[in-house]
C-alpha cells in the first residue's frame, strides 16, 4: 500500500517544492480537486489559485499560476509559471494591491483588440490569485 505522494513543483526558475505529501488539492480549469495516494493517473490544466499540500497533519498553502498537474498512485508533478507560499505573501499585500491597481489601470486604457491585453489580463489574474490566497482565513 502506497502511503505518500512524491510532490515536485517546478517553475521556469527551477524546482520550488519537493516533498512527500499525504494529500494535494489544486485548482484546475474544471474546478478544485484532491489527489491522495493510489490515485488513478491524472492530467489537468491548472488555473491560478490555491494549492494545498497536507504533510504529516500540517497544511501548507501556496498560490500557483497557470500550468499543468500530472499525477499517479505515488507521485504528483506540477509545472507552473509561479508558485509562492501563503506565508511568503503575508508581507507583500500592499505591493500586490499596488500592482493590481496598476495592471487594472493599464488594462482600462487599452483597446479591446490590443495585443498587450492578454499579458496584462494574465498578470491581473495571477495577482488576484495571490491576494485571494493570502486573505483567505484558515481552512
Amino acid at each position: 500500500m502506497i502511503t505518500g505522494l512524491k510532490l515536485r513543483v517546478v517553475t521556469p526558475s527551477g524546482p520550488v517544492v519537493e516533498l512527500e505529501a499525504d494529500a494535494i488539492t489544486a485548482c484546475s480549469e474544471l474546478g478544485e480537486f484532491c489527489v491522495l495516494p493510489e490515485h488513478r493517473p491524472i492530467l489537468a490544466a491548472l488555473k491560478p489559485g490555491r494549492f494545498i499540500v497536507e504533510v504529516n497533519g500540517e497544511t501548507r498553502i501556496y498560490a500557483t499560476d497557470v500550468g499543468f498537474f500530472e499525477g499517479g498512485a505515488d507521485h504528483v508533478n506540477v509545472m507552473t509559471q509561479h508558485c509562492v507560499s501563503k506565508q511568503s505573501l503575508a508581507d507583500k499585500v500592499a505591493d500586490l494591491e499596488t500592482e493590481r491597481a496598476s495592471l487594472a489601470e493599464s488594462l482600462g486604457r487599452l483597446e479591446e483588440d490590443s495585443p498587450a491585453r492578454s499579458t496584462l489580463e494574465s498578470g491581473l489574474t495571477w495577482v488576484d490569485a495571490q491576494l485571494a490566497v493570502v486573505r483567505e482565513s484558515a481552512l
